[in-house]
């Protein structure tokens, strides 16, 4: 304070220079965060251009974060707004590593692709969830609707023995509801 009452010309330049930079570093900030928000926005986690390079950083799970994504990834299937579920969940898939959200998320894409005829695509999701999450309450489905996809190709024989794999495994998963009697009298 002495220095800036003897030389104050000088104090005034220099708290002028200071405000200055202060300004610029707040504006840089600004920009930069406004970029990040507006390429999140557009991030099509389906985007081939991501392909192997995209890590999962399994420390900076945010739970919040998760559970906004995945309800909101619900909301659009129950509005049957289809592609923003896909996107939805796909993000889920490629940014986070929650163990319940993300065989979930797996078996939502697949049910997605198989409801729309891409049985191809659903069997990927549904052998994903199955060989990456063995002990998941959902593996059951997914092993059902692999026999629901060989039904729907016209693969009967095939088709039958995922079912009878599905009684014998897990004879007493819910997912059996959805199997015919004869079928189940059959195993």
């Amino acid at each position: 304070i002495a220095s800036c009452l003897v030389g104050s010309e000088m104090c005034i330049r220099d708290r002028n220079e200071v405000e200055a930079q202060n300004y610029l570093i707040e504006k840089l900030i600004n920009e930069s965060v406004k970029e990040e928000v507006a390429e999140s926005a557009n991030l099509d986690s389906t985007d081939p251009a991501l392909g192997e390079d995209v890590y999962r950083f399994d420390g900076i799970n945010d739970s919040q974060s998760i559970e906004e994504i995945y309800n909101q990834a619900i909301l659009s299937l129950g509005n049957e707004d289809y592609n923003s579920a896909k996107k939805l969940f796909n993000y889920l898939i490629t940014n986070f590593s929650d163990p319940d959200k993300l065989p979930l998320s797996l078996f939502w894409l697949g049910e997605i692709e198989f409801s729309s005829g891409n049985f191809e695509d659903s069997k990927r999701y549904y052998i994903q969830l199955i060989s990456s999450f063995k002990n998941h309450w959902r593996v059951p489905l997914a092993h059902k609707k692999l026999g629901d996809i060989s039904f729907k190709q016209g693969d009967i024989k095939m088709a039958k023995e995922k079912y009878q794999f599905v009684i014998r495994e897990f004879p007493n998963n819910l997912s059996l509801i959805h199997i015919s009697e004869p079928t189940r009298q059959e195993a």
